[in-house]
């Protein structure tokens, strides 16, 4: 799995969030959080560090069922090994819309 997913950044940024006010995508109400977040330090599951040196960016949540209806989200990331030794950095952009949402029906196996 590659470490630099949606969750490892959307953590980062989690603290720092704030209310910015709702918004309508597609009909639905969402609710708006800016994120903003600095050295982070969260381990991916090879071993290595990285921590995310910063995020910042919004949210959309639907209020009804707390599902992630977008993020655009810009980070920073210093990748470093298990010794702490530096292997490099980088940027990052997310973005990411659901749509259709109540169009399917979702279920879990039992």
């Amino acid at each position: 799995m590659w470490p630099l997913n949606l969750e490892l950044v959307l953590a980062s940024g989690a603290p720092g969030a704030t209310t910015a006010g709702t918004e309508t995508l597609e009909g639905r109400t969402a609710e708006v959080s800016e994120l903003t977040g600095t050295d982070t330090g969260i381990s991916g599951s090879s071993g290595m560090v990285l921590p995310v040196a910063s995020v910042s960016g919004k949210i959309w949540v639907d209020p009804q069922t707390g599902a992630l209806l977008k993020a655009v989200l810009d980070y920073q990331v210093d990748v470093k090994d298990s010794s702490g030794n530096d292997k490099g950095n980088g940027s990052g952009h997310l973005e990411i819309t659901v749509t259709q949402v109540g169009n399917d029906t979702v279920s879990l196996p039992k």
